[in-house]
């Protein structure tokens, strides 16, 4: 508050006198310069970190709010592999052109993991694992756990522990597809897959089972749960020792409709067991990323 004189209206014809009154009037103080300067410091100090804040790596080329990717990264700067072969679809590699091999990093993985990536069915399909049926996948616990080798010589299995870290990142569709008699196709289909963690044997699960007319198959894995792994190295429930040594997905009883990783590469079709040319596992997954 502060006092303002102002002089008081007088007659004319009383010139001799002169008076004053004091009036008080409130003025809003202005807000103190610093505050206004430390404001606008602050805001220039925003926009600046704002626009620099977007780094691109590997590649990677600056959009509005992302980096556009090369296929074999992702993330918002480019900063990591991709996860799956969805992924590379998902980020806008839709098309054979991009099929090839490349290296992904699931989520809980601890390292890279080289699979061949295909596009050609509106979707991103990770091989995981391709065997000949001169292959031999009949190897022990160690061995199969932590995969062997080469997807560009098309034999290879990633691994029983790289299955798992795959598979618990979404829900996928495991499609086994395989050749066999006069270059007859198969094809058997299991919803929502899964491959239980080592501390679990490897466990198998998934939803359903589905096959098509035009390539017929039978289930190969036993319907008396659980299914778990059992080969040399770690005989689970003795199923490796009862069936020759072979290793593989075994039921409860010690049952196995499959020859995944027998000596002789087998899969039923109508009744029996046939004798195969090739198997392979295509991964597609069909939720987003448990992220």
């Amino acid at each position: 508050m502060r006092a303002l004189l102002f002089p008081l209206w007088i007659p004319k014809d009383v010139p001799e006198l002169i008076f004053f009154t004091t009036l008080s009037l409130y003025i809003e103080p202005e807000p103190p310069e610093e505050k206004t300067t430390a404001t606008k410091t602050s805001e220039a100090t925003t926009t600046e970190a704002e626009t620099t804040e977007l780094v691109c790596q590997n590649g990677g080329t600056p959009l509005i709010e992302s980096c556009k990717c090369p296929p074999q990264y992702s993330g918002r700067e480019c900063e990591r592999l991709v996860r799956d072969c969805s992924e590379v679809f998902e980020n806008g590699y839709t098309n054979a052109s991009s099929d090839g091999f490349y290296f992904i990093q699931p989520i809980t993985a601890p390292s890279p993991i080289k699979v061949r990536c295909q596009f050609a069915w509106d979707v991103g399909v990770t091989y995981t694992y391709y065997r000949p049926s001169d292959s031999d996948f009949n190897k022990n616990w160690t061995e199969l756990k932590n995969g062997f080798g080469d997807p560009e010589n098309n034999n290879y299995f990633i691994g029983l522990e790289n299955m798992h870290h795959v598979l618990r990142q979404g829900s996928y569709l495991l499609h086994i597809y395989f050749t066999h008699g006069n270059n007859i196709a198969g094809s058997a289909f299991y919803n929502n897959f899964a491959v239980a963690s080592e501390a679990d044997f490897y466990r198998v699960s998934y939803d359903s089972f589905e096959t098509v007319p035009e390539r017929p198959a039978e289930n190969g894995f036993s319907s008396n749960e659980p299914v778990l792994f059992s080969a040399p190295g770690q005989d689970t429930n003795g199923c490796a020792s009862s069936n020759g040594g072979e290793s593989g997905w075994y039921g409860a009883d010690c049952s196995t409709n499959n020859g995944l990783f027998a000596s002789t590469l087998q899969w039923p079709v109508g009744c029996h067991l046939e004798s195969l040319y090739m198997l392979e596992f295509n991964l597609m997954r069909q939720t987003p990323l448990y992220e």
